[in-house]
């Protein structure tokens, strides 16, 4: 495999978890508004 496909892959997978860790922190601000 060449760098460039596993800077790609880790980089997706990067961005995957940083989208989930936003998503998980937003929906944790809704909730503390709803309280």
């Amino acid at each position: 495999m060449s760098i460039m496909q596993v800077t790609h892959r880790w980089h997706q997978r990067n961005t995957f978890a940083f989208q989930t860790q936003t998503a998980d922190m937003l929906a944790q601000q809704r909730q503390g508004f709803n309280n």
